[in-house]
C-alpha cells in the first residue's frame, strides 16, 4: 500500500478504540471523532487502542478489520518480511504511530521511524 488512504477518504488503516454507544452500536474513537463501524475477523475488547484496516464504508458506518496480529500485518504490508525482524510489539507500535501521524505505510517510513 503507497499511502493510508483509502476509497471514499477513509484511511486505509486507522487507529483508535472501540467504544458502545447508548444504543449498543460499535463506535471507533479516534484522536478526531468517533465513527460508527462493524468488525469483521477477531473481535477486540472495548477500550483497547487498535489498528483497524478499511475495508469499506457500509450505510451510517465502516467495515473495519483489526491488525493486531503479526500474520495480519505481514500480509497487508508485505514490505515487512524484507525488513530484518524485531520484537513483534516493535513493529506494532511504529506502524501505530505511523498511522497516527499521518505518515505513508511503506518500507522507508517504518525504517526511518526505527532508527
Amino acid at each position: 500500500m503507497n499511502g493510508i488512504m483509502g476509497s471514499n477518504g477513509f484511511p486505509g488503516f486507522i487507529n483508535g478504540k472501540l467504544t458502545k454507544n447508548d444504543q449498543g452500536e460499535l463506535v471507533l474513537t479516534t484522536e478526531s471523532r468517533s465513527i460508527p463501524v462493524r468488525l469483521e475477523g477477531a473481535s477486540i475488547p472495548l477500550g483497547k487502542e487498535v489498528v483497524f484496516k478499511f475495508l469499506r464504508a457500509e450505510p451510517g458506518r465502516l467495515l473495519l478489520t483489526p491488525l493486531s496480529q503479526w500474520e495480519s500485518l505481514e500480509e497487508n504490508l508485505p514490505f515487512l518480511k524484507n525488513i530484518p525482524l524485531a520484537e513483534r510489539g516493535e513493529w506494532e507500535a511504529l506502524i501505530k504511530a505511523a498511522v497516527q501521524e499521518k505518515l505513508p505505510l511503506d518500507q522507508d517510513v517504518i525504517s526511518a521511524m526505527r532508527k
